[in-house]
């Protein structure tokens, strides 16, 4: 019988565990970014206005994120990975002259996003940010 009960305990604590979506919904919020879910259109700001049922996200949106791109990357790195995101905006003030590695890896960070379709980096006060195609490589979409 305590088999049973740690076995109905650890399958209690595994569904108790939020989703991939859930945890980088919660991140991005709390980072001042957004998100806009599948089947919506409208981007979600807050916290308290994430569904309580599961949801995938379609859309992050880290253009309103001001913190460093050495910053970024690390937040990043510790999130789940999302193959079914659509849509990607980044803030342009994070990598404007930063080392072309950081970028590349940062960005990298989306490459099991397999069906991204649009990667948009924002303008920083600066008119032109020199973008190199070696760094979005690693997050390039599929043509199907």
């Amino acid at each position: 019988m305590p088999g049973a009960i740690l076995l109905l305990a650890a399958l209690t604590a595994f569904a108790a565990q939020p989703s991939p979506d859930r945890v980088v919904a919660e991140r991005v919020l709390r980072l001042g970014g957004a998100v806009v879910l599948e089947g919506q259109h409208v981007p979600i700001h807050d916290l308290d206005d994430l569904p309580d049922a599961d949801f995938q996200i379609h859309t992050l949106d880290l253009v309103g994120v001001s913190m460093g791109a050495w910053g970024l990357k690390d937040e990043l790195s510790r999130l789940p990975p999302l193959p079914h995101l659509k849509e990607l905006y980044l803030n342009g003030r994070l990598w404007y002259n930063q080392p072309m590695s950081l970028v590349a890896d940062t960005i990298g960070l989306f490459s099991a996003s397999t069906e991204l379709e649009k990667l948009v980096l924002s303008k920083p006060v600066q008119t032109y940010i020199p973008f190199e195609d070696p760094c979005s490589s690693g997050s390039r979409p599929s043509h199907r």
